[in-house]
């Protein structure tokens, strides 16, 4: 089946089929018995009375959600839910609105409105930024050199489909590359600083407590374990762009929690085998203790274990 993004919890990872149908039947489920419900769900979503349509509902292998694909020429596509983008409220309107627009348009399959939809948001940030132009950006230094290339991208795509007449298409992979550079973007004029000062305000705040005296482990282990675990949001955002695909932050927000911190060690439990196993290795582990060392002010040691948790089906 490949491997796609869930439309639910958001992680790109491998699914089970439920039930593929085409021609308005299905020709492939789980159980052995040709389940009527699941008969049912994909031929309402077929068009062309059916004889063309190639539908199935797939099981997210990390939330266990099931959700439904079409197959758009050679590559599987979520119909239903639609894949929701979360969008920080640190980006401001009308900027946050045109990124979740793009976003929209890139899950319906529109393309090249996805990528107009990025240069619209990429144009209203230097604008908002009072500044001309992305090099504007580079020289106050809201966005590194490597970032400005990105960009460069969205912004020569963005002109190419606006103004063009091309043939071709750009394909969904390039359309989602240029979605995560203008994120980056985004995140890195808007959203990263303001992020990390409110972990450092909330951090003073919890180290400021004095009420804790009561409880049965030490103050620096409580305070600590409750910030971990009220941030573990922002904390797993500060991944973004680590590991192998560049998704991390990802892997680490719904796969996992604080669990303890005992002296300097957190432990982090994992509801999947699939994602421990991926996540346990030496270079994520150095990766993990330096970035949220930094974050926590202090050397932090983590652990990893399995902790299965009941996760909601639909």
């Amino acid at each position: 089946m490949g491997k796609i993004i869930c439309p639910l919890c958001g992680v790109y990872t491998s699914f089970n089929p439920i039930s593929i149908s085409k021609g308005g039947h299905v020709i492939a489920n789980d159980d052995g018995d040709e389940p009527s419900s699941h008969h049912q769900i994909v031929k309402a979503y077929t068009d062309d009375n059916g004889k063309n349509s190639n539908y199935g509902i797939l099981k997210c292998l990390s939330c266990e959600n099931r959700f439904i694909v079409q197959k758009v020429m050679n590559d599987w596509v979520a119909v239903y839910p639609l894949l929701h983008n979360k969008v920080s409220t640190h980006i401001p309107e009308p900027i946050k609105g045109e990124f979740e627009e793009a976003y929209l348009c890139f899950a319906a399959g529109a393309y090249k409105a996805a990528i107009c939809m990025c240069q619209i948001a990429l144009e209203a940030t230097w604008q908002q930024q009072k500044v001309s132009d992305l090099k504007g950006l580079l020289d106050k230094g809201s966005i590194s050199q490597r970032l400005f290339k990105q960009a460069t991208q969205v912004r020569l795509w963005g002109n190419i489909v606006k103004h063009k007449l091309v043939s071709e298409l750009a394909t969904k992979d390039e359309v989602e590359q240029l979605l995560s550079y203008l994120e980056k973007v985004l995140d890195s004029v808007y959203v990263e600083d303001k992020q990390l000062d409110d972990l450092s305000r909330r951090l003073k705040q919890v180290r400021s407590k004095k009420d804790i005296a009561s409880k049965k482990k030490t103050p620096t282990q409580a305070i600590n374990l409750e910030f971990m675990k009220n941030n573990w949001l922002q904390i797993t955002n500060s991944f973004r762009g680590e590991g192998d695909q560049g998704n991390l932050d990802a892997r680490l927000r719904h796969a996992c929690e604080p669990v303890s911190l005992e002296g300097n060690i957190l432990t982090l439990g994992f509801f999947h085998e699939f994602h421990l196993n991926y996540i346990n290795n030496p270079k994520y582990q150095v990766i993990l203790e330096k970035k949220i060392s930094d974050i926590m002010g202090m050397a932090i040691k983590i652990n990893m274990i399995l902790t299965p948790a009941q996760r909601p089906s639909i």
